[in-house]
């Protein structure tokens, strides 16, 4: 059946992901708890140390932003890639508030912000970053999922 709005698409994704990492050997209960208790404190550190440098470079895409039509799509990649790092990093504040609740939806949040992160870094060119850190972040949201409930 095909999804009807993005809610069940992004459901199906998630669906599809989880059968292939619980395929994968499970973590020990003791680590599964104790990344659920940092990861908070993890998501804050990053929101911080993200804002300065986010903010710096969006000045800077600001001021190369009319020369885009001479430069080509190096200047549209960066900003599309600053953009998908603010779409990250407001997905990011948004859960951090319920990550400390341990709320279904703060994870669902960062499951929406690591597939964004999977975009962002096709926007950059980094691959092979992509593909691996992409393979540990999913395999750590879903092995922490059943400690978020509704």
């Amino acid at each position: 059946m095909a999804p009807q709005n993005f809610s069940d698409y992004m459901d199906r994704i998630e669906k599809t992901i989880e059968r292939y990492v619980e395929k994968a050997p499970s973590l020990p209960n003791s680590w599964k708890e104790f990344l659920v208790t940092v990861m908070p404190w993890y998501i804050g550190l990053v929101i911080l140390l993200n804002l300065p440098i986010f903010f710096s470079l969006f000045g800077l895409a600001s001021l190369v932003s009319p020369f885009a039509y001479i430069f080509g799509s190096k200047v549209s990649g960066i900003t599309a890639a600053l953009i998908l790092s603010a779409g990250i990093l407001a997905l990011q504040i948004m859960a951090e508030q319920g990550l400390f609740s341990r709320k279904r939806k703060s994870w669902k949040l960062l499951f929406y912000s690591a597939l964004l992160g999977i975009v962002h870094g096709i926007f950059v060119g980094s691959m092979f970053s992509v593909l691996v850190m992409s393979v540990i972040t999913l395999y750590i949201l879903f092995q922490i999922k059943s400690y978020y409930t509704s």
